[in-house]
């Protein structure tokens, strides 16, 4: 790979793109796009775009033949200042991915515990409403406490179920259909903005009846997987995975369905177990675990 095409490969890894680099640079955006493609980014412009991206760069010199030339004192200097920092490099590759991961989980619980304290006050007339709701606010902030927690550890994944046990390719999860089965507006909108930013398609349903038509009018197959809310009016989650359980077809019976439930208590996962789901989710909703029990699914 040479200098244009790893300055490129670091503008995705970094979310950043062409245009915007060009820009923080005082260059038109379609002069640096000329540049990379002709591959004509020469060893200063690469340290001044890496500075300028906040990454610290570290790659050896090589040379075709293999070979390692004696080399000038001025050579020498060079080469350990462009191999101090490959290692560098993936470093901050890796600090990316944690801080992205880390903002999305923080994001999605900050939203639940407002969304469920605004709807209490909705519901200050019904003492019942209103006591649900506050409930499944304070389990929100409990998972944003664990969050926290989790943080003085980042290299270890919260997804991991079992000690040593492989996590899934998640490039598995591309452009594949996920039903959001979900009846709370603002859990929907949620989960279906971090499963179409980790590159998946999404379409929902706002209670078990809809989802299990969707189910049959979809061709066989057509949905990867889907998001089952448990507690949902009229047809909850339990009976829209049984109704689904019993379809003729079998590939439309056999969607992987993965409970979502603020209700984390072993009754509840025994229960959704004998429905026929495949995994089972606590509320506040780990973004990592997620991601990865659908992609051990599909």
């Amino acid at each position: 790979m040479n200098l244009s095409e790893l300055l490129k490969a670091t503008c995705k890894d970094m979310h950043v793109s062409v245009s915007e680099l060009a820009r923080r640079t005082d260059q038109t955006p379609s002069n640096l796009t000329m540049k990379i493609r002709r591959h004509s980014v020469d060893f200063e412009e690469f340290l001044n775009y890496m500075e300028v991206l906040g990454v610290r760069v570290n790659f050896s010199l090589t040379y075709p033949d293999g070979m390692q030339p004696e080399l000038p004192a001025l050579d020498k200097r060079l080469q350990e200042k462009i191999a101090a920092l490959e290692a560098g490099l993936e470093a901050e590759k890796r600090n990316a991915a944690f801080e992205k991961g880390l903002n999305s989980d923080t994001r999605t619980a900050l939203y639940n515990i407002c969304g469920y304290i605004d709807r209490s006050l909705k519901n200050r007339g019904e003492k019942k409403a209103h006591e649900e709701t506050l409930l499944k606010a304070k389990s929100a902030a409990d998972g944003l406490a664990r969050l926290y927690d989790s943080m003085s550890g980042p290299t270890e994944s919260a997804a991991a179920d079992l000690p040593g046990e492989e996590k899934p390719d998640l490039s598995v999860l591309t452009d594949k259909l996920v039903l959001i089965a979900e009846d709370n507006d603002l859990n929907r909108d949620i989960t279906r903005e971090i499963l179409e930013e980790n590159g998946m398609r999404v379409d929902c349903a706002s209670d078990g009846a809809e989802a299990v038509k969707k189910i049959k009018q979809a061709a066989p197959g057509e949905y990867a997987c889907i998001l089952m809310d448990v507690s949902m009016p009229g047809i909850d989650g339990l009976e829209a995975t049984r109704l689904i359980r019993a379809l003729a077809n079998r590939i439309r019976a056999g969607v992987p369905i993965v409970a979502m439930t603020a209700n984390a208590f072993e009754e509840d996962r025994r229960k959704a177990m004998e429905a026929g789901m495949d995994a089972f989710l606590s509320k506040p909703v780990d973004t990592d675990k997620m991601l990865q029990t659908i992609a051990k699914l599909v």
